[in-house]
C-alpha cells in the first residue's frame, strides 16, 4: 500500500514525498508461455535504434555486437532522411506479407522476398507436426513467435535486382521505352493501339491493354504506367551497369521517401516488382523472434524446433527449394550477372553510398554488421 501523499510546500517548491507503506503479497504465478531460448528485446534496453526490428534468436545469442548498435546509433543521427523511413514506414498488405500459421504451436512464417522464402514456406508445410494452415493477416495472431528468412543483405539485393529485371521485361513484351509509352498514349487518348502492344502481358495474358474501360484505374496499370516512363526503364540496356543500378535504386528510394501511406489494392508499389528492391525490415511490423539465416538455415531450424519443445521423432529437416531459379522470363545478353555487378557496386561510391543509406538496419540489426562494414568502408 502507498502511504498518505506529502505536503505541498509554499509556490514553487513541492513538498517532502509520502512514505511508501509495507509491499503486498506476491500473487501465484502466471502459467508459463511456450519455452524460447529466444528472448525478445524488451522496450528501454540497450539495442538503440535496432530495438524494434533486431531478431530476437540472434540478440539472445549475442550475434548482434554491441559495437554493431553503437554504430548503428552513430549512423542514425547524421542520416536523417534514413531515420525518417525508419521511424514512418508501413508497408501495404501484399501476400508475401501475409502469415502462415501453425496450429500445433505458436509460430506465424512471414515471408521476406528473397530471404529464403521458397524454402521457409516449403519446410513449414511439409512438416506434419507443425499443422500449416492457410495465410492469414498479420493482426489475426499476437501470440505467436514470428519466424522469417535472413539473408546476407547485398547478395539479396542483386538477388532481388535479377527478378525486378527480369519481371519487367517479362510483363513489357521486351519493348523499348518509346514502343511501352505509345502502348500507354493511345489506351488513354482512345486512339488505335499499337500492334506492339500485344507483347505487354499480365498473369501470362497477352494484350493485357486491351482490358474494360477502367483498365487505367488499376493498380497494374499504374505500376506499369510508372515504369514506362521512369528514368531507368528501356530494352535494351545493360542490365549489369551500376550506373542502371544507381537509377534504379535511386527511384525505387525516392517512392520510400516519399511515400505518404498510400496503398493500391493491398500494395505500397510505384514500380513493376519494386519490393524486390526494398531492404527485409521494411516487411516487418515487429522484430522477429526466430530467423532462418540462408548462411546457417538447417542450424537456425533446429534451434527454432528446439525452443519450441518439438519432439524429435516429429521433426522435418529443412527444405532448401528454389536454389537458384528464376520464375521470370530470360533473353540471351539480357541477364544480370551478379558477380559482375557486385564487384561494379564495391567500386562505385555512389551507388554504395545509396546501398549503405537504405539497407543499413540489415546490416546492423540483422548481424551482417562486417557485410555492411566493407560495403560502407567503414
Amino acid at each position: 500500500q502507498i502511504g498518505p501523499p506529502g505536503q505541498i510546500g509554499p509556490p514553487g517548491q513541492i513538498g517532502p514525498p509520502g512514505q511508501t507503506g509495507p509491499l503486498g503479497q506476491t500473487g501465484p504465478p502466471g502459467k508459463t508461455g511456450p519455452p524460447s531460448t529466444a528472448g525478445r528485446p524488451k522496450k528501454g534496453n540497450d539495442m538503440g535504434s535496432c530495438s524494434r526490428i533486431a531478431p530476437a534468436s540472434l540478440v539472445a545469442s549475442g550475434l548482434i555486437s554491441q559495437a554493431a548498435v553503437q554504430l548503428n546509433d552513430e549512423f542514425f543521427e547524421h542520416h536523417h532522411v534514413m531515420q525518417q523511413v525508419f521511424e514512418t514506414w508501413h508497408v501495404g498488405m501484399r501476400d508475401h506479407r501475409f502469415v502462415a500459421v501453425s496450429e500445433a504451436f505458436p509460430l506465424e512464417f512471414v515471408i521476406t522476398p528473397k530471404a529464403m522464402s521458397s524454402s521457409l514456406t516449403a519446410s513449414a508445410r511439409s512438416c506434419e507436426a507443425i499443422k500449416m494452415v492457410n495465410y492469414m493477416p498479420w493482426n489475426a495472431t499476437p501470440h505467436r513467435y514470428m519466424v522469417t528468412g535472413l539473408r546476407d543483405p547485398l547478395k539479396r539485393l542483386l538477388s532481388g535486382y535479377g527478378e525486378f529485371w527480369s519481371m519487367n521485361y517479362a510483363v513489357t513484351g521486351w519493348l523499348n521505352k518509346s514502343a511501352l509509352q505509345s502502348c500507354f498514349i493511345a489506351v488513354e487518348s482512345n486512339s488505335s493501339i499499337p500492334q506492339v502492344c500485344w507483347h505487354v502481358t499480365l498473369y501470362s495474358t497477352p494484350g493485357f491493354l486491351f482490358g474494360p474501360q477502367n483498365i487505367t484505374q488499376s493498380c497494374e496499370y499504374m505500376f506499369m504506367r510508372n515504369t514506362a516512363f521512369s528514368d531507368f526503364y528501356d530494352f535494351p540496356l545493360d542490365l549489369n551497369s551500376p550506373v542502371l543500378m544507381y537509377r534504379v535504386l535511386d527511384a525505387v528510394y525516392d517512392h520510400i521517401r516519399e511515400w505518404d501511406g498510400a496503398i493500391c489494392g493491398m500494395n505500397a508499389n510505384r514500380y513493376i516488382s519494386e519490393e524486390h528492391l526494398w531492404p527485409m525490415w521494411m516487411f516487418w511490423r515487429k522484430a522477429p523472434d526466430f530467423v532462418i539465416r540462408a548462411e546457417h538455415a538447417d542450424q537456425d531450424w533446429e534451434a527454432m524446433l528446439d525452443a519450441v519443445d518439438m519432439r524429435v521423432e516429429e521433426r522435418c529437416p529443412f527444405l532448401h527449394e528454389n536454389q537458384g531459379n528464376d520464375h521470370w522470363a530470360k533473353q540471351e545478353g539480357f541477364v544480370v550477372d551478379r558477380k559482375k555487378l557486385q564487384e561494379s557496386v564495391l567500386l562505385d561510391e555512389s551507388l554504395r553510398n545509396l546501398i549503405c543509406d537504405f539497407f543499413m538496419p540489415d546490416g546492423l540489426c540483422m548481424g551482417y554488421h562486417e557485410v555492411w562494414r566493407i560495403l560502407c568502408r567503414i
